[in-house]
């Protein structure tokens, strides 16, 4: 009976023990979750920060073997080896643009272009047809000229290819007439013989030095006309000459006879079918100048002196000279008393050449 009763005790104090443990630890529990904003927790465990708690359940004085892994750290280093990889934040070279590829520049030239051949009918010396407007082109005759001074040289022919590639024609006008000098005047026949000038500029340029007041740059005008040889050449010198002095007239007149060689009798003919009076009066002049000379049975030559040998006045008179019969016929009849006298004049000379 009395063991009974110690045992029934003990439990009764064991419970009482662990009853007033109990609520002491959840008392504790409560109040420091109500005094603090934040809870005051171990992330390595939840438990709450007592005494009692830390008494039986702390780790002071024990020792803590830990390591701190940082999770992000192998993610990082796989993505900069990426980077890497694919040459992100590398410097890329720099290309200097002078030292390119053969190859390369070859393929990127422009294949040079063929120029297309022309074809010139030469006239015959002694043409057996009569002349008209309709046979003869207006074009200038190839390798005409006949004064040495206009001769192109093969250096200022190269000279005015390169200039003319990027000239246009308001600056060679500006250039020739800017600066009127014997090298720029050949400059430009060699780009107009290239094709590299259009007719229309040469002429406008060759007229425009005629009608300086200045000799020497009425000079270089006639310079166009004797290496270029043509209708609209003989047309400016002729509505011209007025303008010049006697030195300049002296060299316009030699010019002028000049179209009296049988490679140039058929300008001739297209002269004195102009529309222009005073064109066909200077042609009709030169025409009985040559017939002149012709019936007297003298030659000029280019440097303007006589001899018997070739020279300006063609030789075989009665077959070239009387194909201009019928336009000296027409001309007699004109309105221009001046073109009609010498109509009548060459006419009559024509004739007496025929009966020679």
């Amino acid at each position: 009976m009395g063991n009974t009763n110690r045992y029934v005790s003990g439990m009764i104090l064991a419970i009482v023990v662990v009853a007033f443990g109990s609520f002491y630890f959840l008392h504790g529990a409560i109040r420091s979750i109500r005094s603090n904003t934040e809870f005051d927790m171990s992330y390595s465990m939840p438990r709450p920060k007592g005494s009692l708690y830390n008494f039986i359940f702390g780790l002071d004085g024990r020792e803590i073997d830990r390591k701190e892994i940082d999770p992000f750290k192998d993610r990082m280093a796989a993505q900069k080896a990426k980077a890497e990889a694919a040459g992100v934040g590398k410097e890329l070279p720099k290309i200097d643009p002078k030292k390119a590829t053969p190859g390369v520049a070859k393929a990127a030239a422009p294949a040079a272009t063929k120029k297309p051949e022309v074809k010139v009918n030469v006239v015959d010396a002694e043409p057996q047809s009569p002349l008209t407007a309709g046979e003869v082109a207006e074009q200038p005759l190839p390798n005409a000229g006949a004064n040495p001074q206009g001769v192109v040289s093969a250096q200022g022919h190269g000279e005015a290819k390169k200039e003319a590639d990027t000239m246009s024609a308001a600056q060679w006008r500006a250039l020739i007439l800017g600066q009127p000098t014997k090298e720029n005047v050949m400059k430009l026949i060699a780009a107009f013989n290239d094709k590299e000038v259009e007719s229309t500029t040469l002429y406008l340029i060759m007229n425009d030095l005629m009608q300086s007041s200045n000799t020497e740059t009425q000079g270089l005008g006639l310079m166009i006309g004797q290496n270029i040889p043509s209708l609209k050449s003989f047309s400016i010198v002729s509505e011209n000459y007025e303008k010049f002095d006697a030195a300049t007239k002296k060299d316009a007149d030699a010019y002028l006879m000049s179209y009296m060689q049988g490679s140039k009798l058929p300008i001739l003919a297209l002269a004195l079918q102009s529309g222009d009076n005073q064109v066909v009066a200077r042609a009709a002049q030169v025409m009985v100048a040559g017939l002149e000379q012709a019936k007297n049975g003298k030659n000029t030559n280019s440097n303007n002196r006589e001899d018997s040998g070739r020279g300006v006045i063609a030789a075989s008179t009665s077959k070239v000279y009387a194909q201009f019969i019928s336009i000296f016929q027409g001309l007699v009849k004109s309105s221009d008393s001046t073109v009609a006298g010498l109509a009548q004049n060459a006419l009559t000379q024509i004739q007496a050449l025929s009966n020679t």
